[in-house]
């Protein structure tokens, strides 16, 4: 039997708007890195040069085409020899400072010592004064002091850094960096994002790399980054490149030609045997994402429960005791959506959507309004921006009842669809929020993610309270018959 190798061109390119010609080296850093790796004993195969050339693709003034470059390829294909080449070509760059971040230190470490290696045994090792190697749990990284000169002649006048970290809330706060690799990106978080990017904003030509096999499902932050790549909308990727092996999702697992395409390194680092072996022992999802690059649906609503929702509306529903309202806002203010809930006759619950209205002007009007003629408790989570509508509306007399971070609420509107325990009209803003909703993971729980989600979600973060409103409110006590004697 022939021997089958992996396709070296991706399955998708997508480059920055407007970007198109041949690459060489005065069109693309890459071949600086490439060099580089070669020097120091490292050959890279050619759909590793082929993602270093088009991922440091220069634009005008010499500036990189992307300041954003995604890596989407199986594991165990190559992609450390990739991460490693480019940020141990750091002082060839002409980069002061470089952030190498893992999900876990171990990645971090690994990636370390085979970026040592590529110094050490490469030309930029063979310098007066030689680099600085730190491999320890509170700095591991390769420092060249200012001043150092080359066996080639070249000097850094104001040094160089690379550091390798673990993610985390705090990591890389306070770095000013030229070059951020996020690797395992599949993990990484919203806090992350915040943590890091800003250490870009004030170097002249920045870059950051996220490297990962394919998405899970709660991989919000890849997502998004994946989303916008494939957009339409040539602003949401004007300075994003993407680089990707995979399969269509429909395509059989056990066809070898998708083996191939899925996996530059078979042939060379994977072997058909070992594949065979993950074919017969992972989960189809598991051998799906890990083996053939399918991403795993966003953590939002599935499908099946979208046709549940679907399949609960009653246009003829109302509500016979209403318990419970929902406020919620868009962190913008720019959208506000007043719901209820209550319980029908029949006993099942019933959700409403009241107002959803650009803007927030007319919200206290309108709440202290329905608690006049109702009098039943508006529920707002405390995390949101309708937090600060709590102490007016209390000052007018409104009950208001809290909930601190919408888990439970999200998750048990959720079981409601799926266990057809509330009906509602088949409003178009429930609907549709509910269609582009994405949830954020929060320890063992989950709630609605504003960042995640595709579409103004405020009518289904205040549906969800006003449920949650109705299930934990008793309704009020039926007026007792009197008997006839």
């Amino acid at each position: 039997m022939t021997k089958l190798f992996g396709v070296q061109t991706p399955s998708k390119l997508v480059v920055p708007s407007g970007v198109s010609g041949s690459l060489d080296g005065t069109t693309s850093n890459g071949l600086t890195v490439i060099g580089h790796a070669d020097e120091a004993g490292l050959t890279l195969d050619p759909w590793q040069r082929l993602v270093l050339m088009e991922g440091m693709r220069l634009g005008p003034a010499g500036l990189y085409a992307a300041l954003e470059v995604l890596l989407l390829v199986a594991r165990q294909n190559g992609k450390s020899g990739i991460m490693a080449a480019l940020v141990s070509s750091a002082p060839r760059l002409g980069l002061r400072k470089v952030i190498y971040s893992a999900h876990e230190f171990k990645t971090a470490l690994e990636t370390y010592d085979l970026t040592v290696e590529l110094v050490k045994y490469g030309p930029l090792g063979q310098c007066d004064p030689e680099p600085k190697y730190r491999r320890s749990g509170t700095e591991t990284g390769i420092e060249w002091a200012a001043g150092t000169e080359f066996a080639d002649g070249l000097v850094l006048p104001r040094g160089c850094r690379i550091h390798f970290i673990a993610r985390s809330r705090s990591s890389g706060r306070g770095f000013s960096a030229d070059l951020v690799v996020m690797d395992e990106a599949f993990s990484i978080q919203a806090f992350t994002m915040a943590a890091i990017l800003p250490t870009l904003s004030a170097r002249p030509n920045p870059q950051v790399w996220y490297a990962s096999s394919a998405p899970l499902n709660d991989s919000e932050q890849l997502h998004q980054l994946r989303e916008r790549a494939l957009s339409a909308v040539p602003s949401d990727r004007a300075s994003l490149t993407m680089i990707e092996w995979a399969v269509e999702a429909d395509r059989p697992h056990d066809d070898r030609n998708g083996w191939a395409q899925a996996n530059p390194g078979l042939g060379y680092r994977i072997t058909e045997r070992f594949i065979e072996v993950e074919l017969a022992s992972l989960s189809p999802q598991d051998f799906g994402r890990e083996r053939l690059g399918i991403p795993d649906e966003p953590d939002g609503i599935t499908k099946s429960s979208l046709e549940h929702w679907a399949g609960l509306i009653d246009g003829d529903s109302e509500i016979i005791s209403p318990l419970a309202f929902g406020l919620d806002m868009t962190p913008e203010r720019d959208n506000t959506a007043i719901t209820v809930g209550g319980l029908r006759i029949d006993g099942l619950a019933h959700v409403e959507v009241v107002e959803h209205l650009p803007g927030s002007e007319w919200v206290e009007a309108r709440v202290v309004d329905l608690w006049k003629r109702h009098g039943i408790p508006f529920w707002i989570q405390t995390s949101t921006p309708a937090a600060a509508l709590i102490g007016p509306l209390e000052a007018k007399g409104v009950e208001i009842k809290t909930h601190p971070l919408g888990g439970g609420a999200a998750a048990l509107f959720a079981d409601a669809i799926r266990n057809s325990t509330l009906r509602h009209l088949g409003q178009g803003s429930m609907s549709r929020a509910l269609a582009g909703a994405r949830k954020r993971r929060m320890g063992d729980t989950w709630t609605w993610s504003r960042t995640a989600s595709t579409v103004d979600i405020c009518p289904l973060v205040a549906a969800s309270l006003a449920y949650y409103g109705t299930m934990v409110e008793p309704p009020a006590p039926k007026p007792k018959k009197a008997r006839v004697l």
